[in-house]
C-alpha cells in the first residue's frame, strides 16, 4: 500500500499516513518537502528522490531520513534531472558531502518574526489557561 504525504493533504490525513507508515500498513510513502524536517518516522530503510534538492543541506536532510534507528542498512537513491543542479550531482556524486553546510540562523532584526513568536507564546498561554491541550 502507498500514500501521498504532501501539502495538498489535510493535517489529519498527514498524521494518519504517518501512523500507517510507521505501523507497517503502508510500505511506500510519496512525500513532498513536508517530510524534510520536523517529522520523525523510524524504520525507514530507503529514501528515493525524484530530483536533486537545490542545496546540500536539503539533500542531506532528505537522504538522512533513512537509517535513523539502527537499520542494518539504508539507501538513498536520487534521480538527476537534466538541469544544472542535477547535472552537477551526476558529474560529482559527492557534491552534498563536499559543500560546507551553514548553520541555520535566525535574525532578530525582523519585527514581524518577533511579533509572531510573541503571538504564539501568548496564544499558547491562553490555551493552557483555558484548560486546552498543551501546545
Amino acid at each position: 500500500m502507498a500514500g501521498e504525504h504532501t501539502a495538498q493533504q489535510k493535517d489529519t490525513r498527514l498524521r494518519q499516513l504517518e501512523r500507517d507508515f510507521e505501523s507497517g500498513r503502508l510500505n511506500f510513502l510519496s512525500c513532498s518537502t513536508t517530510m524534510e524536517m520536523g517529522v520523525d518516522i523510524g524504520g525507514i530503510s530507503m529514501v528515493m528522490m525524484t530530483n536533486v534538492p537545490p542545496k546540500p543541506a536539503n539533500y542531506l536532510q532528505r537522504a538522512g531520513r533513512a537509517g535513523r534507528r539502527g537499520e542494518a542498512r539504508s539507501l538513498a537513491v536520487t534521480f538527476c534531472a537534466s538541469n544544472p543542479i542535477g547535472e552537477e550531482a551526476m558529474v560529482n556524486p559527492k557534491w552534498a558531502l563536499e559543500h560546507k553546510v551553514d548553520t541555520p540562523r535566525v535574525s532578530f532584526n525582523s519585527p514581524q518574526l518577533i511579533q509572531r513568536h510573541i503571538n504564539a507564546l501568548l496564544f499558547g498561554m491562553y490555551v493552557r489557561c483555558a484548560g486546552g491541550i498543551s501546545i
